[in-house]
């Protein structure tokens, strides 16, 4: 019996550590208000370390504006391992953050292009 708890602990511990989509951006947004850079790139895809670095350079903690999300769940798309959350943000308009699925933990996808409307050039 020993046996069967000690691998049935572990199991479920990594069942309860996985965040839903929803739960990711929520936790990724407060990172970004607190300005924990190192914490908004633990919830981000590799891809995104490069955008999360250029959003440092913009101010230290207690700069800026701080986003929030009303995130409405009933609107969460998820095909296999990608996932849309939506929401309004402090200004009544709609945000959608892209999530894929790294490591079995679902990851926000960020990247300047996307920041800005697609007015980057690439």
């Amino acid at each position: 019996h020993l046996l069967l708890v000690s691998l049935i602990i572990p199991f479920m511990m990594s069942c309860s550590s996985k965040r839903s989509p929803e739960a990711t951006v929520e936790a990724f947004v407060e990172a970004v208000n607190s300005r924990n850079w190192d914490e908004a790139k633990a919830l981000s895809s590799e891809e995104s370390a490069a955008t999360i670095n250029i959003l440092s350079g913009f101010g230290s903690e207690g700069d800026g504006e701080v986003i929030s999300i009303d995130i409405n769940e009933d609107a969460t798309k998820i095909t296999g391992d990608t996932a849309a959350v939506s929401g309004k943000d402090q200004n009544n308009m709609e945000m959608v953050y892209e999530l894929i699925m790294e490591d079995g933990q679902w990851k926000v996808h960020v990247s300047m292009d996307k920041m800005f409307g697609g007015s980057m050039e690439k």
